[in-house]
């Protein structure tokens, strides 16, 4: 049979157990199973099966207190094709951010079992689980097909041994009546259910919620009352019903119902068909346009009509004058403005005056512009031509910066231009001028042969050897220096004058003999510097002698600039120089630097002052050699250093040590490959989003009064990576785990503290924890061989020297007991012997768990003179609620007595409790004895 061990998170399920800790969902989706074998491979760094052979759906899912979960499902040959050796298994769990992980493994090695083909013989058919750790995870789910579900027998004997037996004459409707069900049947008061007993004392204070709104006329009365807790809210626009509204329904009643203080529906209809005064305006511009129009037709149509009448009745009223009186007559008074009569010379006079048709006409102050005939001399002008014109340019002459009028000079220049003429212009190239900004040639120079010669660009030149004696220019005062001195007329010097000789040269032959501090023979040509014969003064400043014309010549020009500056013996001042600052290349003596708040980086930290003591605690460690064999302290002072450290790859035969003084506040410490002991003491780690103590294969790590107490539900107070380590007086609190001990590492605690921790300790991988001293609270848990033993530590997982660290009780009812008719009793078994770690109380009864473990649970108890039928039941109650049966017998047809006994294994977390209970229809009693009556405990995990 196949022997996995237990399962092992992989680096990514670690991950994921992390974020599930901080509240995000746990869904495992599948298990997958296959052949693979270990060969050297990290279990933690796997991503998925070796030798993947099948995926299994998951079928069941199941808590197993405290921290861990059972994941089942069903393994079937019917669809395998080839035989393989069930080595390996896998779970795998959704991850939000990366998809489908690996989240954890087990593999059996060399005790895998053969599972053969489908189709043959062997047929194969069987559940399995996988037990996984999921810490304090609280939302779990997994992916289950259904259809694989299948009740294991431990599941059908529970529920067998839940039911009751059909009994003739009960007349029950199925054998499923349960003794709970029944104690709650006897529970309920007679009349219950009927009218009137649902009275305030029965249906007690109910709290109701005002922002669910109905969404029916049925429910329960606390449903019920929310709604309508909703809709008096709704109505009075308060954030809860409870808040008094800012009126009531019947002053607003009223306030509506008001018709003075509100229009009528008659007023805005009136109101709403008044008019606007755009609208107004609009009429009264049309009426002013269409009065404007008909006045001027009616004008002249009055005008019409009044020449018309008047020339009619002018007419008539002569020809009745003449009628009248005849011809220059006075048969009637002259007429006046008040009385007819005879028309006067002066009123004649004026009639005559008065145009035919003329009437009595008022000229209107304005009238439409049609009225008025255009001619060439006078039109009206638009607003858009008066704009059009505006905008045209001025009658000022143009210049060059500003368009106008063209001048008349301008006009002249212009006409003295031939149509489609060019522009020429300079070019910078000889024979080339530029035409409409083209380059053209129009002068081509010829070449020149002869004594002068010249090419096609124009430039000359005299051909060598042309220039005879005539050429020359008798004052032309050819220079000395431009004359061949070994032509034949310079040969007899002594023909020559002095001037002659000034800038020549002479022959060696003609040259005297020289003496002093420069001696040279008559004729020899070569001078010799008499040796010492050229001082300090004879140098000039400027002559910048080679250094290696100095001594032997090895000194150069930029060595002998070296020495600019020196005052005084060279030597002497590099013996009396300090040692280099930068870091050695290992350590010549014991080291002790100085950290402080207020030190400086730049300083050489070898002094305890602000001057003298580093700023950083890097700084200090970054300057020692990695090669140390002697004592090396970093002496932190007291404060808070924003600061990660790093203590990596020091070896050699000494000693390293970090020790804050008081409290030391870093960020957190990483040690890796340290082969020399290294110390660190006093050190307060703050993050709260990584490990604070993480050291890597380092050979010994001493952490001496150390804290990480920073909330943090994802990482650990203290890693350990291979190598050993000691924690002693250290605190550690509100982490995921208070230590892991990984890659065989061996750790030891002593007298360590700290609390709400998700789990205390966490070995895998081989690795060992143990200690002395206090134990930290919390969960803990081991993987992979590993082994965590606190206290006098163990020879095997559950030796006998473990008797001391393992809750233990061993009692007995030193007395007779009563039996409380139809209700459970406790047993109070008060002769305690053996109440190891003081977990039992023998005057209560109840046994309440030091440790967090599985307990073996033994009790018994003889209950005396039981009437015929009679039953009595034997149960242990956890944490006063969840009851457990351990024993239940029925007397025969006579009286008797029973003897009740049971084991059970419970887990009990620390501070949960249980009680031993007897059950019993009638008064009876239990009686005492320590061979009867009696309880044994253990924790055995």
């Amino acid at each position: 049979m196949a022997v996995f061990g237990g399962m092992t998170l992989t680096n990514k399920g670690l991950a994921l157990q992390g974020k599930a800790q901080a509240g995000t969902q746990l869904n495992y989706t599948r298990i997958a199973i296959g052949d693979g074998s270990l060969s050297g491979q990290s279990v933690p760094a796997l991503n998925a099966l070796i030798s993947l052979k099948k995926s299994l759906p998951i079928a069941r899912l199941q808590m197993q207190p405290p921290n861990k979960v059972i994941i089942g499902t069903t393994l079937s040959n019917a669809d395998i094709t080839t035989g393989f050796y069930f080595r390996e298994v896998g779970v795998f769990a959704q991850d939000p951010d990366g998809g489908e992980i690996l989240y954890a493994y087990a593999n059996a090695g060399v005790t895998a079992d053969y599972i053969a083909p489908g189709g043959g013989t062997d047929i194969i058919e069987k559940a399995f689980d996988c037990v996984v750790v999921v810490g304090t995870a609280a939302n779990i789910k997994a992916m289950i097909d259904e259809s694989l579900v299948f009740a294991k027998k431990s599941e059908l004997d529970a529920v067998d041994a839940a039911k009751v037996d059909k009994v003739s004459g009960k007349g029950l409707s199925a054998n499923d009546y349960t003794t709970t069900e029944k104690n709650k049947l006897s529970g309920i008061t007679a009349g219950a259910g009927g009218a009137g007993s649902a009275s305030d004392t029965v249906i007690g204070n109910r709290t109701i919620s005002d922002t669910i709104a109905p969404t029916g006329d049925t429910g329960t009365i606390t449903t019920l009352l929310g709604w309508l807790a909703n809709m008096i809210k709704s109505i009075t626009g308060k954030s809860s019903w409870r808040t008094a509204p800012a009126t009531t329904l019947e002053a607003a009643k009223a306030h509506a119902d008001d018709a003075t203080r509100h229009l009528t529906a008659a007023e805005r209809t009136a109101w709403n068909a008044k008019e606007t005064p755009a609208g107004a305006q609009d009429k009264a511009d049309a009426a002013k346009t269409a009065a404007a129009a008909d006045a001027t037709t009616k004008a002249a149509a009055a005008q019409a009509a009044a020449a018309t009448d008047a020339t009619g009745k002018a007419n008539a009223v002569q020809a009745n004058l003449t009628a009248h009186i005849g011809a220059g007559g006075t048969a009637h008074a002259v007429a006046t403005t008040t009385l007819a009569g005879f028309q006067s010379a002066a009123d004649k006079a004026k009639l005559d005056g008065v145009a035919v048709g003329a009437n009595n006409y008022t000229h209107p102050a304005t009238h439409p512009p049609g009225i008025i005939v255009q001619d060439a001399s006078n039109r009206f002008v638009t607003d858009t031509e008066k704009s059009t014109w505006n905008a045209k340019a001025s009658t000022a002459v143009a210049t060059t910066t500003t368009a106008g009028l063209e001048s008349a000079a301008d006009k002249a220049k212009l006409d003295s231009i031939a149509a489609g003429a060019t522009v020429v212009a300079n070019s910078a190239s000889n024979g080339v001028i530029t035409i409409n900004g083209t380059n053209a040639t129009v002068y081509t120079h010829p070449n020149h042969i002869g004594d002068v010669t010249s090419t096609g660009d124009g430039v000359t030149a005299i051909a060598a050897g042309v220039i005879v004696d005539a050429d020359v220019n008798a004052s032309a005062a050819i220079a000395w220096t431009k004359l061949s001195k070994t032509g034949a007329s310079l040969a007899d010097l002594p023909t020559r004058s002095a001037a002659d000789l000034s800038s020549g040269t002479l022959a060696a032959a003609r040259l005297p003999a020289i003496s002093g501090d420069i001696t040279m023979a008559a004729g020899a040509g070569t001078a010799t510097i008499t040796a010492g014969a050229i001082v300090n003064a004879d140098v000039n400043t400027a002559a910048a002698i080679d250094a290696s014309k100095i001594g032997t010549g090895v000194v150069s020009n930029a060595e002998f600039g070296y020495l600019d500056g020196v005052t005084a013996g060279i030597q002497g001042q590099l013996n009396t120089k300090a040692n280099l600052t930068t870091t050695p290349q290992q350590t010549t003596a014991d080291v002790t630097y100085y950290v402080r708040t207020d030190g400086n980086d730049s300083n050489d930290g070898l002094a305890n002052t602000a001057g003298g003591a580093f700023k950083t605690i890097q700084k200090a460690i970054d300057s020692l050699p990695k090669a140390i064999n002697h004592d090396v302290n970093i002496n932190v002072a007291m404060g808070t250093y924003a600061e990660s450290i790093v203590i990596k790859g020091f070896f050699g035969k000494g000693s390293f040590a970090i020790t804050g003084t008081a409290t030391v506040n870093i960020v957190k410490a990483l040690g890796a490959s340290n082969t020399l002991p290294v110390t660190l003491t006093a050190l307060t780690s703050t993050t709260n989003n990584a490990n604070s103590f993480e050291f890597s294969y380092c050979s010994w790590t001493y952490f001496n009064t150390c804290s990480a107490t920073a909330a943090d539900t994802s990482n650990a107070g203290f890693v350990i990576y291979g190598g050993s380590a000691v924690l002693a007086s250290c605190v550690i609190s509100n982490k995921w785990a208070a230590l892991i001990s990984r890659s065989a590492a061996n750790v030891y605690m002593t007298w360590c503290t700290g609390s709400a921790n998700s789990n205390a300790y966490y070995a895998m991988e081989s690795s060992k924890i143990g200690g002395d001293g206090n134990t930290l609270s919390g969960v803990s848990f081991t993987s992979n061989g590993s082994n965590i033993s606190m206290g006098a530590g163990v020879i095997n997982p559950w030796g006998d020297n473990t008797q001391f660290s393992r809750a233990a009780v061993w009692a007995s009812a030193n007395a007779d007991q009563a039996l409380t008719a139809g209700a459970y009793t406790s047993i109070k078994y008060a002769g305690v012997s053996t109440n190891q770690l003081n977990g039992y109380n023998g005057t209560t009864g109840v046994f309440t768990s030091p440790q967090t473990g599985w307990y073996k649970v033994k009790a018994s108890g003889l209950v005396a003179y039981v009437p015929a039928t009679i039953q009595c039941q034997l149960r242990v109650l956890q944490n006063g609620s969840a009851g457990y049966t351990m024993d239940v017998k029925n007397a025969g047809s006579t009286s008797m007595h029973i003897m009740l006994s049971g084991d059970i294994q419970l887990y009990l977390p620390a501070g949960d409790y249980f009680a031993i209970q007897v059950h019993t229809t009638n008064a009876l009693t239990l009686t005492g004895g320590n061979d009867i009556t009696r309880l044994e405990v253990i924790r055995v995990a």
